[in-house]
């Protein structure tokens, strides 16, 4: 019968590979999670949004920055292998079924993946994301600053960033940006 000869040891393997899989993992949730308290909100210099084209995950057409000329946009950008994305999802869908038919407000979500349309779908329905989803997001995170998902951006009427949001947002913080955007469009 022969020996099988490793040239480490077994638990040594074990260890070798666990240092760099616990990095990877603790980079991967450190970089896309934070909770309320520690997340990062706060209004941001009124720079101009970056103009963007992309295209809606459902129905085939695009939407634009110029198209939202005049309202208040929010954008959620978002993973597929993110988990606190799908947990900000009942609170984004709350906030659009609330605001949809106001129309001065239209929230998106974005995705940032770099695989099929079919997935992100799929992801979509899994997680029963009940507002419209753009795709092809990943350059427009790069420009607006992202560092980690989800990342929310709030565009005021004039087509200005007025607000950021990374990590796991609260429904009273998402409702707070609302209304100071309304209050500065009112104030002229």
């Amino acid at each position: 019968m022969s020996e099988a000869v490793f040239p480490i040891a077994p638990r040594e393997i074990s260890a070798r590979r666990a240092g760099p899989f616990c990095l990877v993992l603790a980079v991967f949730f450190l970089g896309c999670w934070a909770e309320e308290e520690n997340s990062s909100a706060h209004a941001v210099p009124a720079l101009p949004a970056p103009d963007f084209i992309l295209p809606q995950l459902e129905g085939g057409a695009v939407v634009s920055l110029e198209d939202l000329a005049g309202k208040i946009v929010v954008l959620d950008l978002w993973a597929t292998w993110c988990p606190p994305c799908a947990l900000q999802v009942p609170v984004l869908n709350a906030f659009h079924e609330a605001h949809r038919d106001e129309g001065d407000v239209v929230l998106y979500g974005v995705s940032v993946d770099q695989v099929g349309v079919d997935e992100i779908r799929d992801w979509v329905k899994e997680h029963g994301v009940l507002y419209p989803n753009l795709v092809g997001g990943d350059p427009l995170s790069r420009e607006l600053g992202a560092v980690g998902f989800p990342a929310l951006f709030v565009i005021g009427p004039k087509g200005r960033l007025q607000a950021r949001h990374e990590g796991v947002i609260e429904r009273e913080t998402l409702e707070q940006f609302l209304a100071d955007q309304r209050a500065a469009k009112a104030a002229g």
